[in-house]
């Protein structure tokens, strides 16, 4: 299987490369630093393929058509877009794509809930995927970018639970779908507070700024994910701090790890706080015991639209045929959220069981997948049940039931 060989974000205001001059010599030598480590860690890392996550910035389709994730699937990506080469002032530059590769993440996650495009002519890139490829060099470095441009400004926006979501689905495909030793890195591209073209357009939330890498630093992904709102984004500078959504994407794919802040500069001639973090991949992400498991209706929720699909599927032989045939088109007929899309698509029953499916309907979704027609009556559906409520320790636990 393919892994995630390193996972970074870090700002890419275009102050960083149209007036980096305009900033105190202590605060260009933090950013030039940490865009050197960011650098250093996609070489050191031995990275293929780079997933470059930014905010598309309403550039590359009109408002009233606009897509939530849109994948760059180019041989090769160049710019920056000429309307956008005034204020960037970086030199022009083309770095390799993997349409392969971006093919085969699109297709994986193409269902999961939000609305994706891919694209196979050159997009138009701005300070999203210039910087990071200015900054960090990455020309240099050879690697294949897949860049997936984001909507962040656009209503209704997807929030931070959307975009963990999809990001955990990346990562599953990242993991599963890919080449055996392919190694595949991830960058969130954007934040921290600004607000471009609004009242406070000169101003920078350092408060903000702060508050948010030190929970990054944390690793708590719950604590992230029920306090770093969308909304509260918001607050510290609309329109732009949302791009912080993309560092979401890259947490949701590789799970609860800590990581370490690069540094953090507040400039205002920048128009934008900057920082930059690297997550720790040395530390697993924490597995839930089966102890922990055990007490499933704790977990239940009666609101969650999977229990009424479910149901429906054990009572209605025509929709189970078309849950065969067409799973997206009957996914569609119920208000699912984005979460609930993305586990039932990745047949991540364990995801499942943290939003609240009832075990009775938890387990009879597996056999609804798994043990049906002609595989009815194999173990395949509890295998895949089980294997999934205990994730890592999956193997351990079979070997001491002598399994």
């Amino acid at each position: 299987m393919a892994e995630i060989s390193v996972a970074l974000a870090a700002s890419h205001t275009p102050g960083l490369t149209g007036w980096f001059d305009k900033a105190p010599e202590a605060d260009r030598n933090t950013v030039l630093a940490a865009y050197a480590e960011i650098h250093d860690a996609v070489v050191e890392s031995r990275t293929d393929v780079l997933l470059i996550i930014g905010n598309d910035h309403v550039a590359n389709a009109p408002v009233s058509d606009y897509a939530d994730f849109t994948f760059g699937l180019a041989d090769r990506h160049s710019g920056p877009d000429e309307w956008f080469k005034p204020w960037l002032r970086v030199p022009d530059y083309e770095v390799p794509g993997r349409p392969d590769v971006a093919d085969a993440l699109f297709q994986s996650v193409k269902d999961s809930g939000p609305l994706m495009r891919a694209v196979r002519e050159n997009l138009r890139y701005d300070d999203n995927l210039s910087v990071p490829v200015t900054m960090a060099d990455l020309v240099s470095t050879g690697v294949a970018v897949v860049p997936v441009l984001q909507n962040c400004t656009v209503p209704p926006v997807p929030d931070e639970r959307a975009c963990y979501a999809l990001g955990q689905a990346l990562g599953e495909a990242i993991r599963t779908r890919l080449p055996d030793g392919l190694r595949v890195g991830l960058l969130g591209s954007g934040g921290l507070s600004h607000e471009p073209g609004g009242p406070r357009y000169l101003e920078i939330d350092e408060k903000f700024d702060r508050w948010w890498l030190d929970l990054l630093a944390e690793g708590d992904h719950d604590r992230i994910l029920a306090e770093a709102t969308f909304e509260r984004m918001e607050e510290a500078g609309s329109g732009g701090t949302a791009e912080l959504l993309s560092w979401v994407v890259v947490m949701g794919a590789i799970g609860p790890r800590p990581c370490r802040s690069l540094g953090y500069a507040a400039v205002d001639q920048w128009r934008c706080g900057v920082g930059a973090v690297r997550w720790d991949l040395s530390v697993p992400p924490p597995t839930r015991r089966t102890d922990d498991l055990e007490m499933a209706l704790d977990h239940f929720d009666p609101l969650l639209r999977t229990n009424d699909l479910v149901q429906d599927l054990k009572w209605d032989r025509d929709l189970r045929a078309r849950f065969e045939t067409s799973e997206r088109e009957v996914l569609d007929a119920y208000p699912l959220t984005a979460e609930e899309r993305t586990a039932i698509s990745n047949r991540d029953f364990r995801a499942l069981f943290d939003l609240g499916l009832h075990p009775y309907l938890l387990s009879q979704l597996a056999r609804l997948i798994h043990g049906t027609g002609e595989k009815a009556g194999t173990s395949e559906a509890a295998t895949a049940l089980i294997r999934s409520l205990l994730g890592d320790r999956y193997g351990a636990y079979m070997a001491e039931r002598g399994e």
